[in-house]
């Protein structure tokens, strides 16, 4: 008896530890892959393969031991992998962080309006290293700055050929954003409250 508990208690803090990995590896990818981008891919592929050989492991362990703790480990296994492809982690983490980072993102904004803030010639920022987490890859993009209004994007994501996605400061709502369109066309435009817009792009 001991035995069979102490392999499904086993099983179920792997499937727990699995399922925390896989939250982990969810919530943080788009910062991960902008800044390493051939290595979430391996990780991603290696929680993957982790997830299905727990998951036929525990399959095959039911059959000998009918622990029922094995059985929520099994469910708790299938969940976690299910969770990692369906659950809209860029979405949440985008409107928790617009709460979280607004104060330190509109002091930013204000800095752009008053020509605090140097520019490359593509209009791109480096943050300072300790406001880096405001934007995915560290960079801001302003796409306007004058008396006509400001548009500034904190990147979510920034794609290659996958697209990408933007967190929009535009004080002239979607119609200055569309104005700013650069050769990569908008796709879709979202607000998000006022002044601030989730912005997707074909590239």
């Amino acid at each position: 008896m001991k035995n069979k508990d102490g392999i499904g208690i086993t099983m179920l803090i792997m499937s727990i530890i699995l399922f925390i990995l896989n939250f982990l590896l969810g919530w943080y990818s788009d910062k991960i892959y902008n800044s390493i981008f051939f290595v979430p891919i391996i990780l991603d592929g290696f929680i993957i393969l982790l997830n299905i050989i727990f998951i036929l492991y525990a399959l095959i362990s039911r059959r000998i031991n009918k622990s029922k703790l094995i059985l929520i480990a099994i469910i708790i296994g299938i969940v976690s992998t299910i969770f990692r492809f369906i659950f809209p982690f860029r979405n949440i983490r985008t409107v928790l962080e617009l709460y979280v980072y607004e104060d330190e993102r509109l002091k930013i904004v204000e800095m752009v309006k008053n020509k605090e803030i140097e520019t490359d010639e593509n209009g791109n920022v480096d943050l300072p290293k300790n406001l880096r987490k405001l934007s995915s890859d560290g960079v801001i993009t302003i796409f306007q700055n004058d008396e006509n209004g400001q548009v500034i994007c904190f990147w979510i994501f920034r794609g290659m050929l996958s697209g990408s996605h933007q967190l929009m400061y535009s004080s002239g709502g979607e119609n200055l954003i569309k104005e700013n369109e650069t050769g990569h066309p908008i796709i879709n435009i979202k607000k998000l409250k006022d002044n601030w817009y989730y912005v997707d792009t074909d590239y």
